[in-house]
């Protein structure tokens, strides 16, 4: 899923949300409760997708390594903003300000 507004900019957010079914487990004797089949969400994952490259966000080195033209502008936006690599609003502030720096 595209979370940028733009996809035709040189840098874009992209998500990938996992969803698991579990099937019902039966109960084995009656002082054990049975669970029912469920769906469930797992941790969503992020993705910066450079030019035509896709990059994984998983650590902060990692995401220095994506920004590698833009290194040193990109660590000083990020530590002096306190940016957050987990929260999808603070990664389109990085994917914004990636972008603006090209313009």
């Amino acid at each position: 899923m595209i979370v940028s507004k733009n996809d035709s900019e040189k840098c874009s957010l992209l998500k990938r949300e996992r969803i698991i079914f579990e099937r019902e487990e039966r109960a084995s004797n009656s002082f054990v409760t049975g669970t029912p089949n469920r769906f469930r969400r797992l941790k969503d994952v992020y993705y910066f997708k450079i030019n035509s490259s896709i990059k994984e966000i998983s650590k902060k080195k990692n995401i220095f390594i994506t920004y590698s033209e833009k290194k040193s502008e990109m660590k000083d936006y990020i530590k002096a903003t306190k940016l957050k690599l987990t929260k999808e609003k603070d990664l389109l502030k990085i994917s914004a300000y990636y972008n603006s720096l090209f313009k």
